[in-house]
């Protein structure tokens, strides 16, 4: 990366061909990167922008901003990511048309917290598509937070129903319809007015119930219920409340595994549920997942404990691999699209 910026600095490119290049290069192992690697390829992005600026090339300038819109949003920066995505819409007015575009800043907006503001840019992305992918779903977490239960239900249910046999990783947000569906046949309410902070002191008190009642995303709680519902013999509920928790926590490992252990015994669970409980929680969690149910099998009497093991094996064997979308425009809004697997 040092030799490269040497080389942009004494020959800046006409082009962002080689910017593309090397963010086909680094994308794909962008997370096994250090601190300082991370860094490398950021001063790299930072000075192809700089010589796009001195040069005057705005639409080298509009690319370049878009390109550390995606780097920061990789790199969990995204306040930064925001910004040179706004930044890159007003160099290149053809962004704001972009469906991917518009994806990818609803995205960011949505982990910002502003679950309304990524519905209506998710919503335009999908009126400009038609390469719909998983915007709907996306759609479907929108409404979800907002507490709009209900309509994230429908939407949902019309996302897995419009078969996108061509999509992995599925399992997701099907799990998400079933938990949703189950408390709503249970007369959990289909819509609610969130209030975070209050199901939050309920929680610090203890008072489960009335946590669900102020907030029925709050992860805490759903985990506690899990605990008693199971210490209670109501497997199933159980099953479904550590499988709640997913929805605000995905990376709460230990629901995850409660959940596995629970659905794996319980001869009510569907083996295709199993699976997409197996596939998302390793997504998610990786080795660590893999770890927390062989411990909890050692410390536990489970009757025939190699054969969950084996099960992991026999489904992770055939997880699929997110691609990395590489762009090559050939003109202001024409680009030549090119998938890469890490």
């Amino acid at each position: 990366m040092e030799l490269l910026c040497g080389h942009l600095s004494q020959e800046p490119q006409e082009s962002n061909f080689l910017e593309s290049a090397i963010n086909m290069i680094i994308l794909p192992k962008r997370g096994d990167y250090s601190e300082d690697e991370l860094r490398l390829v950021e001063n790299f992005l930072l000075l192809s922008l700089k010589l796009s600026d001195m040069s005057g090339n705005e639409y080298g300038k509009g690319t370049s901003c878009y390109n550390l819109g995606n780097f920061y949003r990789g790199t969990g920066k995204l306040s930064e990511a925001l910004g040179y995505f706004f930044r890159a819409k007003r160099l290149k007015t053809d962004y704001r048309q972009q469906p991917y575009f518009l994806e990818e800043v609803a995205g960011v907006v949505f982990q910002l917290g502003k679950a309304h503001f990524a519905e209506q840019l998710f919503r335009k992305a999908l009126s400009l598509t038609k390469e719909p992918g998983f915007i709907k779903a996306y759609i479907g977490d929108c409404l979800l937070f907002q507490g709009k239960y209900a309509e994230a239900v429908n939407i949902f249910d019309e996302f897995l129903s419009d078969g996108y046999e061509t999509l992995e990783h599925l399992d997701e947000w099907s799990l998400k319809f079933t938990c949703l569906q189950t408390l709503l046949e249970h007369d959990y309410p289909k819509q609610q007015r969130r209030n975070i902070t209050l199901g939050v002191r309920y929680v610090k008190e203890g008072k489960y119930d009335e946590a669900i009642e102020a907030d029925m995303l709050n992860g805490w709680t759903w985990y506690q219920k899990g605990i008693e519902l199971h210490a209670a013999d109501e497997h199933i509920a159980a099953f479904v409340a550590f499988l709640m928790v997913r929805i605000v926590r995905k990376d709460f490992v230990g629901a995850w595994v409660n959940a596995t252990m629970i659905g794996f015994s319980n001869i009510n669970v569907e083996d295709l549920l199993m699976i997409s409980v197996i596939k998302i929680a390793f997504y998610y969690n990786g080795q660590d997942y893999i770890n927390m149910v062989s411990q909890t099998l050692k410390d536990s009497d489970h009757p025939d404990p190699d054969a969950l093991l084996e099960l992991i094996d026999k489904v992770l064997v055939k997880t699929h691999k997110t691609p990395i979308i590489i762009r090559f425009f050939n003109s202001n809004d024409q680009y030549d699209k090119f998938e890469l697997e890490s």
